[in-house]
């Protein structure tokens, strides 16, 4: 089990059973801009996915193939997911 929470602590996240691909880097210009290094991300299956807290976030369509998903509160980026549709 994988264990994480936003930077203000308000969400926490666990990842039950084992990732099915390794960690990613996008060393792109925006993702290089948010991060002011490159991002690092895990595919995670939503089945394996436990999320508890507030959450007041929101989404951010960075591209025409990626939505970010945010906290207002803190800032932290919590979510990415390719694609426009089924998203919200």
């Amino acid at each position: 089990m994988s264990t994480g929470t936003c930077l203000c602590k308000e969400i926490s996240i666990e990842v039950n059973g084992e990732q099915e691909h390794p960690p990613e880097a996008c060393h792109c210009q925006q993702s290089r801009k948010q991060a002011d290094e490159f991002l690092r991300g895990v595919n995670v299956r939503k089945s394996a996915l436990m999320t508890r807290g507030e959450y007041d976030n929101t989404c951010y369509g960075s591209s025409r193939k990626v939505k970010l998903r945010f906290r207002r509160v803190c800032g932290s980026k919590l979510f990415w997911k390719p694609g426009w549709k089924g998203y919200e």
